[in-house]
């Protein structure tokens, strides 16, 4: 149980770790514009051409997936102890006496721990499933975004109807143009 809340701690500092420092910053180097011209991807080649830096961006998105997956699994394994049958000779863990808070701010804590680390394991693999179909397509970011834009403007083109005898000028020779 000890090695299990080492584990949690370790993965929480990670988190504060990875969420405050600027990998650029430790360089002093000033984050570039990305042109789509010169270089087809932000990330490409394991490098960043924003913050111009080498990056494994695979194995950042997996580690944050299998920290917030370590970290579920002991919030989730916390709360079955939190609901475990407390009829047999096994002391209960919820005494007061080890204890430092309430079993129910101790109980709401695990719950939002839960919620958090949850949808962070899900936002990752959601993340890492988009590359993974985007590399199998052979399509960059930018190309998927560029995809998506045309397809929009070709709905909104389609929407539009042209009705004959009524021109939007307001003479009667044209088109009535209408959204439909």
């Amino acid at each position: 149980m000890a090695g299990l809340g080492v584990c949690f701690v370790w993965i929480i500092g990670c988190f504060i770790y990875a969420s405050q420092v600027d990998p650029s910053g430790m360089t002093g180097v000033v984050p570039a514009p990305f042109i789509p011209s010169r270089n087809e991807h932000v990330i490409e080649n394991d490098f960043c051409n924003v913050c111009r830096m080498d990056v494994i961006f695979v194995l950042f998105v997996s580690s944050v997936f299998i920290g917030s997956s370590i970290g579920l699994s002991v919030c989730f394994y916390g709360l079955c102890l939190f609901f475990h049958d407390e009829t047999s000779d096994i002391p209960s863990k919820f005494d007061p006496d080890y204890m430092a808070f309430n079993k129910f701010t101790w109980l709401t804590l695990c719950l939002t721990s839960v919620f958090l680390l949850a949808f962070t394991a899900v936002s990752t693999v959601t993340l890492l499933g988009f590359h993974t179909i985007l590399c199998f397509q052979g399509l960059s970011t930018i190309d998927y975004v560029q995809k998506m834009r045309d397809r929009m403007k070709q709905k909104r083109a389609k929407r539009v109807e042209v009705h004959p005898g009524y021109d939007a000028t307001g003479s009667t020779g044209g088109h009535d143009v209408r959204q439909v």
